[in-house]
């Protein structure tokens, strides 16, 4: 999923869905400061969500530079990195989202400024 250029004309209800989506990534970053590493079944439910919501599973594994294969045993709850990892690794999920959700904010805000 693409996000526009900034400067490219978006229609109304595109900044609607961007505004919609822009909300989504925020309270899910919120909810991620609440996560408990301790929490195994937990970890896989964070991966599966960001799965769903803005990433694939080849964009995760090259960030935390594992394969495509440990993403899907995460995501499954097949396998889980220790504690200390798991908390590294849902803080900087939790800061990709926010910066994907300030480039939307970026590009929503010029538009309803440059238009």
């Amino acid at each position: 999923m693409g996000l526009p250029q900034v400067g490219t004309p978006i229609s109304h209800f595109a900044k609607e869905i961007a505004t919609a989506e822009l909300e989504g990534l925020n309270k899910l970053a919120r909810l991620l400061d609440r996560y408990d590493s301790e929490s195994e079944d937990d970890f896989g439910v964070v991966i599966e969500s960001v799965l769903r919501s803005r990433f694939n599973q080849n964009e995760l594994a090259a960030e935390f530079k594992v394969s495509p294969g440990t993403i899907s045993r995460w995501r499954a709850g097949k396998s889980c990195p220790p504690a200390m990892v798991r908390e590294v690794i849902v803080a900087r999920v939790r800061d990709m989202l926010l910066e994907t959700a300030t480039r939307i904010k970026a590009n929503v805000l010029h538009e309803v400024n440059g238009s």
